[in-house]
């Protein structure tokens, strides 16, 4: 009987460790399927490979030079050179036959901007958001993502 009582536990612990592998491989093995179906893998049979972000087209904008709004005081000039940041190169090729809309639009805001409007870098940022707002609707369907100044002189 003391036979029997030792070749029970180990008999017990056996299938104790066989469960608890058996439970680590199904584990495994879905965390792998999961893994192969999010397409952390290279290949994916049956499905194609995904898709390459595509880089931001840049449309480069003339030189402006035009006047600020000085009500009765000396008359100050901006020179204003600028680029769009579109999201595609097909962005680019409409808004490519927008840009004399886009800087008359340029040149129309600019006449009503005044310099003090345009200090600092607060001023820098109104003058993007205010140029991006304007020019997103000008070449609307086309989308534009941001507005880079090359160069912006106030004299």
């Amino acid at each position: 009987m003391s036979e029997q009582a030792s070749e029970n536990p180990a008999a017990k612990k056996r299938p104790k460790w066989l469960i608890m592998g058996a439970a680590a491989l199904v584990v495994v093995a879905l965390g792998l399927g999961g893994a192969w179906k999010a397409g952390l893998f290279a290949h994916k049979a049956g499905h194609e490979a995904p898709k390459l972000a595509v880089a931001p087209a840049l449309l480069e904008i003339p030189d402006i030079v035009t006047n600020l709004d000085t009500g009765s005081q000396r008359t100050r000039f901006i020179k204003l050179h600028a680029r769009l940041v579109l999201p595609s190169p097909d962005d680019r090729i409409a808004a490519e036959k927008l840009v004399p809309q886009v800087t008359d639009t340029i040149q129309t805001y600019l006449r009503a901007v005044t310099a003090d409007d345009l200090r600092g870098a607060e001023g820098t940022y109104r003058l993007r958001t205010a140029l991006l707002n304007r020019i997103s609707v000008t070449i609307a369907p086309a989308h534009i993502t941001d507005v880079l100044f090359s160069e912006l002189l106030v004299q």
